[in-house]
């Protein structure tokens, strides 16, 4: 379809991992892809609804992925700088989403990847695309480029994993830790109690709702902890000693 409005309604609704890889794995399995490449029409639609999915859920970290076996063959526009232009958009828009692309194509495909390339540096990502051969481990090419896309920054709220019973949690011994790139030393993060008390520089985090009265259920960055986020790293959320606050 040239609809970008067919690419913006999902086949699976947007869920978790793992309890949503059976969905996910029996619709790619029901799929049969046939004829030519309509990037154009499958980008916008994907950005569209990432865009909305966004503005929706504005403390969690979205991004668009492009996955193609070919360069642009169907749907007008089908040439990179236009292409490219839809994935500009979409990160240079408010709120922001990114744009990562993945290309199944053999490196010698003439124009390919220059084309790809263009597309995820215009898209904010990465500079250039991931490459996955056709003649190599697809699977274990294409798993790899998908961890990188998801390492590439952290989402700024996380669900708690609930204790099998009769087990707790004592919410005052939980601690978040995180280490930036290229680092091997993690920092804790400091609990500030609620969003109001997020300091605008040092940032922090909190519960969705007050341990004293309702059993939370997620972990929130504050905007300042967020933006630090974005740059990647590692997170680590730890529980059994005594909860971090200011000093």
């Amino acid at each position: 379809s040239c609809d970008s409005a067919v690419y913006a309604t999902p086949a699976v609704a947007m869920g978790t991992l793992p309890a949503n890889a059976t969905a996910l794995d029996t619709e790619i399995g029901q799929q049969s892809p046939t004829g030519g490449t309509p990037t154009s029409a499958a980008l916008q639609g994907t950005v569209d609804f990432a865009v909305s999915h966004k503005q929706a859920n504005p403390l969690h970290e979205v991004v668009a992925v492009l996955a193609t076996d070919g360069i642009p063959t169907l749907c007008d526009p089908t040439d990179a700088d236009d292409i490219a232009q839809i994935a500009a958009a979409g990160f240079n828009g408010n709120p922001s989403v990114p744009t990562f692309v993945i290309g199944v194509i053999s490196p010698n495909d003439p124009g390919a990847q220059a084309t790809l390339d263009q597309i995820a540096a215009a898209g904010g990502g990465t500079t250039s695309a991931f490459i996955v051969d056709p003649n190599g481990n697809v699977t274990q090419a294409f798993l790899d480029a998908l961890n990188q896309i998801r390492g590439n920054s952290l989402a700024c709220e996380y669900f708690i994993p609930q204790p099998t019973p009769p087990d707790t949690i004592d919410y005052g011994l939980v601690n978040v830790d995180h280490t930036p790139p290229g680092s091997s030393t993690a920092n804790t993060l400091p609990y500030v109690g609620d969003a109001t008390s997020c300091d605008p520089t040092t940032g922090g985090w909190y519960y969705d709702t007050d341990p004293a009265v309702t059993e939370p259920t997620k972990i929130m960055m504050c905007p300042a902890t967020c933006d630090l986020l974005q740059a990647g790293g590692d997170l680590s959320i730890r529980v059994g000693c005594e909860t971090v606050v200011p000093r």
